[in-house]
């Protein structure tokens, strides 16, 4: 792989063979919807900030865990910041303590938003619904709209990989760091990690950085990343986006204001993510590259690329591959003609995480980190040595013979269908699901919970969801006729009687798997709270004899 180095501002320098490296900017900084106060990615610098803010009034809506860094920066500039809050100060006790001596001033309660208009700009919390009445009005008066990211990426001057999808963000995204780590040093933010804004201005140009974003994230960005990943789409958080059309929508600011010169990489497993690839050929976005399951540079793919479309990163017969050049990759692609001139990184079965959803977070992470021209080597190493990440299908401990797997991470539907996939053959399956409703229907899930092939021997039901997840599992089992398997459910009220029954229910060789197709908000502040109290229960069990 020969190596392709780039600037945020500029072109790409070429390497000593004289083959093609990538182009990240043609234009400089990208394009803007220019509707926020940035302008530009990695233009803006601290002073220049100042120079913006100074003497306007300044609003941080959700003192949560992306905007408390962002309020300790802005004080750090010396400018004064009014913060709001739903919750009350005595909820939010060692948040505002970290805030302690701060020129900030505090706005809580269930009117928190009342007083927002007025605001000249405004950083809002990623999870709040963007058409409230008061952030409405607050634009009608006038307010700019940014966020922690967006204000991020602004004065970010190093090139930004962005990862964004329905399902394998966090996994992609991590990869994605570990293999540019190999040749950079790399930086990773956004929903990951720590937020970066108080660094973003002096990560150096040569520099890497990775960027998880979600939708909420998304709706806020008037630039794109120099790298830009859409893995997948289906329905998720459709309890705060108005449609899924809004949703998708989102989605696309990920590449929507990219320069034509960067590279856009595309799951091709959802029909909107292969949609996506075609408007992006047909805008003419110069580099476009897919990947997923079945789809290959040549060989009759079983999944077809659009015309024009690359193929970096695929498997073929257990085997996983990369592009040796990915800027010759999309003419090789166009005409079919021959291999994309594959490298072998290693055979599938020699991956650290199951199931073929990984499969296709690996081939994702490896088609986005292509065009930075790695070390075959270090690629096979890092690939082969990854063991996944908390939360996700994590064997927490195996218990007089029963294996306990916590994959909180599954807040939706369609996570819970591949950590069946991936535990289809393991034992039976004991499941724990439900927890705070999304407006995501569980029809689709609960086909494959009544399908005998699965063997799920058990339901524990927990959560607002509980009832509509039980309902949707009756109706599955009822349409699909006397072959179905109807398994037992059974309630629980929290999570000590959840790990309580499962232990009740499972036999040695059953697999426990926390996979709950929900959010944890109705419980739990974070999935990774759920996770852990989870992991916590299960190895507090008391083992037999």
């Amino acid at each position: 792989m020969d190596p392709a180095e780039s600037e945020v501002n500029g072109k790409a320098k070429g390497e000593a063979t004289g083959k093609a490296t990538v182009e990240v900017t043609a234009r400089a900084g990208g394009r803007s919807n220019g509707q926020g106060l940035l302008v530009g990615r990695g233009a803006l610098t601290p002073e220049k900030l100042v120079e913006r803010l100074r003497g306007r009034r300044l609003a941080v809506v959700g003192i949560g865990v992306q905007n408390l860094p962002l309020i300790e920066f802005l004080c750090s500039l010396g400018l004064s910041v009014t913060a709001f809050d739903q919750k009350s100060q005595e909820q939010l006790g060692a948040r505002l303590t970290r805030l302690a001596g701060l020129p900030v001033e505090y706005v809580t309660g269930p009117s928190y938003l009342d007083s927002l208009p007025g605001h000249d700009v405004i950083f809002l919390t990623p999870g709040i619904k963007k058409d409230l009445p008061q952030l409405t009005e607050a634009r009608r008066c006038g307010a700019e709209i940014s966020s922690e990211v967006g204000l991020s990426f602004a004065m970010c001057r190093a090139p930004i990989w962005g990862v964004t999808g329905s399902a394998g963000k966090t996994t992609t995204t991590t990869l994605v760091h570990t293999l540019l780590s190999t040749k950079y040093r790399t930086y990773v933010g956004g929903n990951i990690g720590q937020p970066l804004i108080k660094e973003a201005a002096a990560i150096p140009p040569d520099s890497r950085v990775v960027f998880e974003l979600s939708s909420f994230q998304l709706e806020l960005m008037d630039t794109s990343p120099e790298v830009a990943g859409v893995l997948n789409i289906s329905p998720n958080h459709l309890n705060v986006h108005n449609s899924m059309y809004e949703y998708v929508e989102a989605k696309k600011n990920i590449y929507r204001f990219q320069n034509l010169g960067g590279w856009v990489v595309l799951g091709a497993s959802s029909p909107e993510t292969r949609q996506m690839a075609e408007e992006c050929l047909a805008a003419g976005y110069e580099r476009v590259a897919v990947f997923g399951l079945g789809v290959r540079p040549s060989g009759g793919p079983a999944v077809t690329a659009p015309a024009g479309a690359a193929v970096l990163a695929w498997s073929h017969q257990g085997s996983i591959y990369i592009s040796a050049d990915p800027e010759a990759a999309p003419s090789l692609t166009r005409n079919n003609s021959r291999d994309a001139g594959g490298i072998f990184i290693c055979r599938e079965d020699e991956l650290q995480i199951p199931g073929a959803h990984n499969v296709a977070n690996v081939l994702g992470a490896l088609s986005l980190a292509a065009p930075a021209g790695l070390d075959q080597r270090a690629v096979r190493d890092a690939i082969t040595s990854f063991r996944g990440v908390e939360h996700r299908l994590e064997p927490v401990a195996t218990v007089d013979g029963v294996l306990y797997i916590n994959d909180s991470i599954a807040t939706a539907p369609d996570r819970t269908m591949a950590a069946l996939d991936a535990m289809a053959g393991r034992g039976d399956l004991i499941f724990i699901l439900g927890g705070y409703d999304k407006k995501i229907p569980f029809d689709e899930l609960a086909e494959k919970l009544v399908d005998p092939r699965y063997r799920v021997k058990a339901l524990i039901l927990i959560g607002v969801t509980a009832e509509q997840i039980a309902d949707a599992v009756r109706h599955a089992a009822e349409k699909a006729g006397p072959d179905a398997n109807l398994p037992p459910m059974y309630p629980a009220k929290d999570y000590r009687q959840v790990v309580e029954q499962a232990r009740r229910l499972a036999s040695p060789g059953d697999v426990v798997l926390l996979s709950p197709a929900c959010a944890s908000y109705d419980m739990f502040n974070n999935f990774e709270e759920r996770g852990q109290l989870f992991k916590d229960l299960v190895r507090k069990l008391p083992k037999q004899g």
